[in-house]
Order: structure tokens, then sequence, then C-alpha cells
């Protein structure tokens, strides 16, 4: 029956490629929208009532640049302080953790669908490494592109960023489809644009419904970008010692990914003494030849013959003595569709939706109000010149990735009370509205629940067996954590490779249950899988209700909270000895959850279950409640 109310109780809570336009004029449009952003065009004391509040202000803003909740006394001191600036230097605080490089460390592994090569992390950590490294260095987004798209040398060592093309190069049987594919994979990720359709067609009588840019690209343009790479190849660096290379097969396989990375023919020296390229002896051609047969590959024919790179939309080709890959990474990076691109996905990021949706659909016939006229249709963008305000900001910065992310955070727009629905501002209406409430990512919600209740955890990250980490947003791809870890699947040794005992697990049977209730959990609650192409969401269901009311991982965790969780034992004797009431505790956890008191209702139904002879159930079921609430689930 308690378990029935409890329940009723959750059910009362449920909510319902571009050529260069110059930037945009300051006409009196334009200069109005940006001043609303800023907040310059309301008065003080309006500014003062819709604002959110501070419990909500810190909440939102730590989640968004960490991932994390505050802790009660970073919200204490919060709200304590009467500095007109503290939300300011509260920005400036949490831009300097490592919270924040973890958090957004997870934002480009996102962008560059990180994840293991097959079985093994061997391309992996280095990529990660290296994401990790640029961001703590404050590497601008430029410099983060150019080093990913002109990586070279082995994928093993430090600093690859090989994963990025391993999984095209190593596996398409098809050289002429790895090309095409990569290049869809950089469009993507580096200028919000999925190019794939005319890597098959031209656009013309395909795309004119779907994307009106792409309708007047042709096929022979795709492959002048695809063009780009076709100096390109993997390549295997043979030991310095013979006897260095394992006899048995299965580590074998290992040890020749791991000789294995990227070379560039206009780039590097080929000795065929010293390694080969696509297991031959002579260099192969490095052009894109457009010809191929039917059941040649994925895609259609290709009848087009040897192709020049030319960069699409503007055709403009390498420079002399410019290796291709660099040419590539020059050009893209002076496309004032990348500083756009990732203006959109950052946006997105603190508002839920970006100024187009998807992220990968960016209609170039219908960027501008004069190419959306030209085509007889709209400016795909909302708030087009807020959008184009902020990317001239950007390329101002020199690309600063943190400059962007406080111009944001300190705007009035991001501090607003979203609970508050102005539909008399038609200016910023639409960002004024629950649609920026959202579902907390996968690992907020779980390193939510550890913070709250102060539990020990630890994560093991196959190849880095030398620590545990304590946050899974410290966690490489989408692959982690994983139970095969502390294991070499390329051995036909099925020993772990440490004793788990050594790096404060109990047991094995400890460590296993950590790292599959976690890795379960966090794929449930939509972190992704970019090993099968699985995109991140955060979306609610039905099915991730279900999981966090009675799936098997919490319920493990919530036998689990029962004796490790030092808040709930300390709550339990207090409330056992007398030194609390059973709504001094209920609040406690309030405040640990939802950073506020229980509310009359709340307390109706919770302060009887609490008052039950059975403490350790009650403070449990109060618990259970708690993380299913959605002033728990959502960033507001």
């Amino acid at each position: 029956m308690k378990w029935i109310q409890l329940t009723s109780l959750l059910l009362l809570w449920l909510p319902g490629l571009s050529a260069q336009p110059a930037p945009v004029a300051a006409d009196e449009e334009t200069r109005a929208l940006i001043a609303a952003f800023k907040g310059a065009d309301k008065t003080k004391s309006k500014r003062r009532i819709d604002r959110a509040d501070d419990a909500t202000f810190l909440r939102r803003v730590t989640l968004d640049l960490t991932g994390r909740l505050p802790t009660p006394s970073e919200l204490s001191s919060f709200k304590a302080s009467t500095d007109s600036r503290k939300r300011a230097k509260a920005i400036d605080r949490l831009m300097n953790t490592e919270a924040f490089v973890d958090r957004w460390t997870t934002f480009f592994e996102d962008l560059f669908k990180v994840r293991r090569f097959f079985d093994t992390a061997v391309y992996r950590n280095p990529f990660h490494d290296l994401i990790r490294g640029m961001v703590a260095e404050n590497r601008s987004w430029k410099d983060i592109a150019t080093t990913v798209l002109t990586t070279r040398g082995k994928g093993s060592q430090a600093g690859s960023a090989f994963l990025f093309y391993s999984f095209e190069m190593l596996e398409e049987e098809f050289r002429l489809d790895f090309l095409d594919d990569q290049t869809n994979l950089i469009t993507e990720a580096m200028l919000g644009m999925r190019t794939e359709c005319i890597s098959c067609h031209d656009g013309a009588y395909h795309l004119e419904e779907v994307n009106k840019g792409l309708s007047v690209r042709k096929r022979s343009e795709f492959w002048g970008m695809a063009a780009f790479l076709a100096r390109t190849y993997p390549y295997f660096e043979y030991p310095e010692d013979e006897d260095e290379f394992p006899e048995d097969d299965e580590a074998a396989e290992g040890f020749y990914l791991a000789q294995t990375g990227i070379f560039d023919m206009d780039k590097d020296t080929y000795d065929p003494d010293k390694g080969e390229i696509e297991n031959t002896d002579e260099l192969p051609s490095g052009e894109y030849n457009a010809k191929s047969q039917a059941g040649e590959g994925m895609r259609p024919p290709r009848n087009g013959g040897v192709i020049e790179p030319a960069y699409l939309g503007t055709g403009e080709k390498p420079r002399p003595g410019e290796s291709r890959r660099e040419a590539l990474a020059r050009m893209i990076t002076s496309d004032r569709q990348f500083a756009r691109n990732m203006v959109n996905r950052v946006w997105a990021h603190f508002f839920g939706e970006g100024f187009v949706m998807p992220l990968v659909d960016w209609d170039m016939g219908r960027l501008t109000p004069e190419s959306a006229q030209s085509f007889n249709t709209t400016v795909q963008a909302r708030d087009y010149r807020l959008m184009e305000f902020l990317t001239d900001e950007f390329i101002k910065s020199n690309y600063n990735m943190r400059t962007l992310i406080k111009l944001v955070t300190n705007s009035e727009l991001y501090q607003w009370n979203f609970a508050v629905h102005d539909k008399s501002n038609k200016r910023l209406g639409y960002w004024r509205t629950n649609n920026r409430v959202r579902r907390l990512d996968a690992e907020a919600i779980i390193d939510g629940i550890n913070d709250a209740l102060e539990l020990p955890r630890r994560y093991m990250i196959a190849g880095k067996l030398d620590r545990t980490y304590t946050s899974t947003w410290q966690l490489p791809g989408t692959d982690e954590p994983s139970i095969f870890a502390i294991y070499d699947l390329f051995s036909e040794d099925e020993e772990p490779l440490v004793d788990v005992t050594d790096l404060g697990y109990d047991s094995e049977e400890t460590y296993f249950f950590f790292q599959e209730a976690t890795s379960s959990l966090l794929n449930q609650l939509g972190r992704g899988d970019y090993f099968n192409a699985k995109d991140r969401d955060n979306t609610s269901s039905i099915t991730m209700s279900l999981t966090m009311m009675n799936g098997f991982e919490a319920n493990w965790w919530v036998d689990y909270w029962q004796q490790a969780s030092p808040v709930l034992t300390g709550l339990r004797r207090d409330l056992d000895n007398g030194a609390k009431s059973p709504e001094a505790a209920l609040n406690v956890l309030f405040q640990r959850f939802l950073f506020r008191d229980a509310n009359q209702v709340e307390r109706q139904h919770l302060l009887p279950v609490l008052q039950s002879g059975d403490r350790e159930r009650g403070l449990t079921d109060v618990t259970w409640v708690l993380i299913n609430h959605p002033d728990f689930l959502y960033n507001r």
C-alpha cells in the first residue's frame, strides 16, 4: 500500500557549407535582439522578478558547466553572498574546476563519437587524453579541429586522433567508400552538415524538399571534398626487432593494431623496409579516381575519373607545398559555418535546442534572408541575427570556447526564470519557455545520486588500470565502465590484469556490480552507444521511468545505499536517538536532492513513511521517491 501511495505522489510531479557572408549589419532589429539577450532592455525591477532565484541558477549553471550538482555548502554560501557579481564569479569558479574539464571533454567526445575500436582501447585512450588535454589547456575550437583533421603517426601513440579515422579506414572494404564516409563524418562534426546524400547522387531532383542548399550540389563536388583525403592511408610500422611480433594469433591482432596508424603520401616519407601501406610495397596513386562498378562498395557506380581536391561551395584548392589534409583543415576552420556550427552546438547544450535542429542538418540555401528568398523559402535558424551576433563574437575571440560559454551563461536570457511564460516578448519568447527544461544527462543522474548520498564509488577503464575513477564524466567514450576492463581480450590468459582488491574493491563481485550496473544504467538513461551508431538522447520515456523506478540496476543500487551511504546511516542514527525529527530528516534529503524543503503535500505523504518503525526502509523509500522526482531529473 505504501508503494502505491509513493507512486501516486510521483504522478503528481510528472511534467508535462557556405560562402562567406558578411557579418549581419547592426540594424535596429538586431540591436534590439542583442539588447534583449544581454538584458539591457529590462528595468531593474523587472530583472529581479524575471531572473531565476539563486538556488535555481546555481543548480542550473553547475549542471551545465560541470554535469554535477552543487554541494549543500556551495549553495548556502552562494545564497548568503551579497556580492552583486556573485553569479559571474560562480561561473568563473566552475570553469576552473576539473569537473568542467571532464564535462566538456565529453562534449567533444560526443561530437567525434569516441568509442573503443572493437575490443581494444588502443586508439580510444590516446584520443581521450588528447581531447581532455586540449580542453584543460583551453585550446581553441580551431586548434582542436585542426589537430584532429591533421593527426599523424601510430594510433596508439600519445596525442593521436587516429580513432576518428580508424573505423572507416580499417574496416571499410572499398577504399572509395572510406573516403566518402570519412568526408561525411568531417562535415557533420566540423560544419554541422550531413553530406552523405550527395555522395551517392546529385542533389537535383532528390533534395529539393529536404535541403535546398544541397539540392544544387553535384556528386562530383562531394568527390572534390573527399579528394582531400585521397593521399591518406593506413600504415603498419614494422617492429625494429622481428622477435617482438607475437606468435599467438590473438596477441598478434592486438600488436598489429598498436603498430598501425595514419600516413600521408604528401607529408610522410615512405620506406617499404620500415612499414607497409595497404599491404603493398608500392605507393598507391594517392588520387580520388571516381571509377567503380555496380557491387563495388555501398554506393552507386562512379564514373568521373580522377578528381581534383576542391572545397565544397567555393572550389578552393590546396596551396603549393600544402598537404591535402592541412589544406582541408585550413579551409574548414576559416569557413564561417565552422564557427556557426559550434555556436549552434553550444547554444543547444545550454538551451536544450539549437538555433538549427537537428544539429547536423544545416541548409545553406536557407542560411540568410537573401538565400532563403532565392529559394522561395524561409530562414532555417531561429533568431538568425542573435546567432550571427554570437558567431561574430566567437570568431573575434579566436574561437575560444570558454569565452563563448561565459558570454552565454552570463546573459540575462540564460539566467531567466523559465517557469515564467512571457508571451509578450516576441523577440526571445521561444527561449523563455519550458522548451529550455530538459532531462539531465545520464552521467548527471548517476553522479547526482552518488554525490547527494555521499556514496563511495569507483570505476575502472580499460587500458588505464593504475587507478579508479570517481565520476561517470571521467569515462572515455560510451563503452565504459566495462566488466572486461581488467582483462586482455587479445590474450588466451583469462586471468585479470590487476587485483581489484588493491584498488579498493572488497571483492571481484563488487567490481563486477559497480561496472555492470553503472554501465547498464548509463545506457538505459540515454548516454548513447557510438559503437552501434546510437547518439546521446536526453528525452524522457516510459522505459527510462520504469528503469529508475524498478529496474534491476536501480534495485541493486537501493540495497547498496542502505549500507554504504553515510548520509542515510547518519539520519537513521539521528532518528533513532531523537537528535532529528522525521520532518528535519525529510528536509535534509530534500535539500540534498532538490535544494529546497519539502512542501505541504510532500510532507503529508512522506512523513508517515519516516515515522514508521523501520527507519532503514523508510529512508530508502523517501530517497527512491526523490531520485524519481522531476525537480531532480530535470534541469530548469
